[in-house]
């Protein structure tokens, strides 16, 4: 395995304009690669933030005379102890 470095970094100095051409395509391979994850990061927290500025999933505000609240101590018709009410929002 050493001979095989051996003889590769032997061959890098005798061909320059080869040596030059591959350090080329991977600096520029490199650029690339690091402009992508940059845009793929942006792209993220962009997103991120803008789910976050959509308020979905909020409930709507009300103001509190719009809703019928029955007093404490009546018992609508029909319900029993220990039953649950459905409240819809419509």
């Amino acid at each position: 395995m050493i001979q095989l470095f051996k003889t590769a970094w032997r061959d890098l100095g005798r061909n320059r304009r080869r040596l030059f051409f591959s350090a080329l395509a991977l600096g520029m391979g490199l650029a690339v690669l690091l402009l992508i994850a940059a845009v793929i990061k942006g792209e993220m927290r962009n997103s991120m933030n803008a789910a976050i500025h959509l308020n979905s999933g909020h409930l709507p505000e009300t103001t509190l005379t719009c809703w019928s609240t029955p007093h404490l101590d009546e018992q609508p018709a029909g319900l029993r102890a220990g039953m649950s009410v459905e409240v819809r929002f419509d």
